[in-house]
């Protein structure tokens, strides 16, 4: 029994470490939802159980973009056709759109194409 609460212990933070993490805003591409320097909460646990759904704001990892990692918003998912200035894309079974609330200042799907679900870190859980 003296073992049964570390062993938990232990086993809650090896869980918590993979499906819950903090990050800091850095850049400006979602302004007004989110500035640099808020505090956000992220989990992963949210996709294990089902797909991500347009409007939710994620963590994404931009591999065009020398693998930094960036706060989003979807705006499409699978299945659906995204015209932008011309340009059109027809998003595969495993592909989002995704783009900065701040159009003016964001690197996103519009520049570097669709994200698979590999390539979505989490969903934004709450800011602190």
């Amino acid at each position: 029994m003296k073992l049964l609460l570390p062993i938990l212990a232990l086993l809650a933070g090896l869980l918590t470490a993979r499906l819950v993490r903090r990050y800091v805003v850095e850049g400006r591409s979602m302004l007004r939802a989110y500035a640099p320097g808020d505090r956000l909460i992220v989990e992963a646990l949210t996709y294990r159980l089902r797909s991500p759904r347009v409007g939710e704001v994620v963590v994404v990892r931009q591999a065009g973009a020398s693998g930094r990692l960036g706060l989003k918003r979807i705006a499409a998912g699978p299945g659906a056709q995204v015209t932008v200035r011309g340009e059109e894309w027809y998003l595969g079974n495993d592909e989002w759109f995704v783009q900065g609330d701040n159009l003016s200042e964001s690197t996103d799907s519009r520049r570097l194409g669709p994200v698979s679900r590999r390539d979505i870190a989490g969903r934004v859980w709450f800011r602190y």
